[in-house]
């Protein structure tokens, strides 16, 4: 599939909410036909899309307002500066993208109250970019904005913030890898976490 397909899928289908491009040979020009016919969209996995940029992607992020689950898995063009558009979000993977891993955190901290689930390490970044862990301050601010947050993959947290956020969040737990109980829902007020401390 190709960006010709794309643009005939999303010209025919304006009530698509689901659309999965993962490893194809898409490009912005694909993407932005979605944006441009596709307002419904609440899903979209491009993991693997070497193709799409940060010009793209703002676009159908401002144009698809009820985006809840976005997979920019491995997708080197694409920055943390979308999240900002993503007001919706509940699901980012953002791993080995474009997306630094402290300005992701930071980022979704300010702009994506209801988000659950982050995942974000080892960036693929221009030339002479350095990648940041995000701080303690980051992190703390994270849980306390995205309420309800059940699991963040891939930055490093130190041990002191995880004691924070155990005080922050009663019923944490404090050890390496945090896990829900299977099938519980994270509630207003509590932080029902998996951290992965790498």
């Amino acid at each position: 599939v190709t960006d010709a397909g794309v643009i005939a899928v999303a010209t025919h289908c304006p009530l698509l909410e689901h659309l999965a491009l993962s490893g194809l040979r898409v490009s912005d020009e694909g993407l932005l036909a979605v944006a441009d016919h596709c307002p419904n969209l609440a899903r979209l996995e491009v993991m693997r899309v070497d193709g799409i940029t940060d010009r793209s992607m703002t676009e159908l992020a401002r144009r698809c307002p009820r985006l809840r689950w976005l997979d920019i898995s491995f997708t080197p063009g694409i920055t943390a500066a979308v999240v900002r558009h993503c007001p919706q979000l509940e699901h980012l993977n953002a791993m080995y993208s474009g997306c630094a891993t402290r300005a992701a955190v930071v980022s979704a901290a300010a702009h994506c109250p209801h988000l659950e689930h982050l995942s974000v390490m080892d960036p693929i970044l221009a030339d002479g970019e350095d990648d940041e862990d995000p701080t303690e301050a980051d992190l703390i601010h994270l849980a306390r904005r995205c309420v309800a947050l059940r699991e963040l993959r891939g930055p490093k947290v130190p041990e002191g913030c995880v004691a924070q956020l155990k005080r922050e969040r009663p019923g944490l737990d404090a050890s390496p890898v945090v896990r829900t109980v299977p099938g519980s829902r994270a509630t207003r007020g509590s932080l029902a976490a998996r951290i992965e401390l790498l």
